[in-house]
């Protein structure tokens, strides 16, 4: 009968070192399945039950109030999985109990800045997220909220794939503007179309090619999503009227 080749003793300091079922067949020379049955054979929990204490583990430090940063060092287990765990056993998620008052209080904020954005966008035309959240003294998250949430207001990001045909690339006509978000007056267009031809202006130097109004034409209105009047309005500023 052949002799076996577990070491009971070296298995059971590889599995109290936390090593892998395959990191622990692959030092001892044997197959997977060989290590699990001396697990099992050892007393030692499966895969899966561990698992199970884990979740149980982590159930119990979640109602204790204990935070996400402070269970993963207990239990040894990244922030993401325990955001998971907390899914899958339909926990409540962690937020600030609030009173009717500060809910009202929250709603009454809330409300003041849409009403100063407004009138911020309305006074200017075309707004950075950026620079809104800055002069409201406010976060950008807010202002995103808040454009999201209000009929009267859009938001587009000066940016778009590169055309490899046109060899049109977002930095060469938006510059620095390149990938900043801008909110204005979904109402009135004229601010934005102005805006748009002014940055492309600056930073083009030149007249649009044949090639390049093409690949801007089809990005302005298919992915920025710009009605085609303003579109042709923004192409014929670039071409037949650069120079004016």
């Amino acid at each position: 009968m052949p002799t076996s080749k577990i070491d009971p003793y070296l298995l059971k300091k590889l599995l109290i070192e936390r090593k892998k079922v395959w990191e622990i067949a692959k030092i001892m020379n044997v197959s997977e399945c060989t290590i699990i049955y001396w697990k099992k054979k050892l007393g030692f929990p499966s895969r899966r039950e561990n698992a199970r204490k884990r979740r149980e583990l982590f159930k119990k430090l979640y109602f204790e109030g204990k935070t996400y940063k402070e269970i993963s060092k207990i239990l040894g287990v990244g922030i993401p999985t325990l955001m998971l765990y907390r899914i899958k056993l339909n926990l409540p998620p962690r937020q600030k109990w609030l009173s009717p008052e500060e809910r009202l209080q929250r709603e009454r904020q809330k409300l003041e800045f849409r009403v100063k954005l407004l009138n911020l966008v309305q006074e200017r035309g075309v707004v950075n997220v950026d620079e809104a959240a800055e002069l409201l003294n406010t976060d950008r998250k807010l202002i995103n909220k808040l454009i999201a949430d209000d009929d009267q207001l859009e938001k587009v990001s000066l940016c778009f794939a590169r055309s490899p045909a046109s060899k049109l690339i977002p930095t060469m006509v938006f510059g620095n503007y390149t990938g900043k978000h801008f909110v204005f007056c979904a109402s009135s267009l004229e601010p934005v179309k102005q805006f748009l031809i002014k940055v492309i202006k600056q930073n083009l130097k030149r007249p649009l090619t044949r090639g390049e109004v093409v690949a801007l034409r089809y990005r302005l209105e298919k992915r920025m999503r710009f009605p085609e009047e303003m579109v042709d309005d923004v192409i014929c500023s670039l071409t037949f009227e650069f120079y004016e």
